[in-house]
């Protein structure tokens, strides 16, 4: 999954989300968790009118990389 961080959550929560994952026979509670997480970050992305946010020289990056497959000149 490449970088990673832990994060602590209050135990009732944590259950609470296993017992979801149960019910919906989900196996890996750590994967759930994850994708729960990404679906509730995109939402608020949508609402706040946000999605990805780059850097000045990530957008470099992809208009040199445009530039040389000739699509911006």
């Amino acid at each position: 999954m490449g970088d990673e961080f832990s994060v602590k959550i209050p135990k009732t929560l944590y259950y609470r989300i296993v017992r979801l994952a149960n019910e919906l026979e989900v196996d890996d509670v750590q994967s759930f968790i994850i994708d729960l997480l990404r679906e509730a970050v995109s939402r608020y992305e949508e609402e706040l009118g946000s999605s990805v946010v780059l850097s000045e020289e990530e957008i470099e990056k992809i208009k040199d990389r445009l530039k040389s497959l000739g699509y911006l000149d």
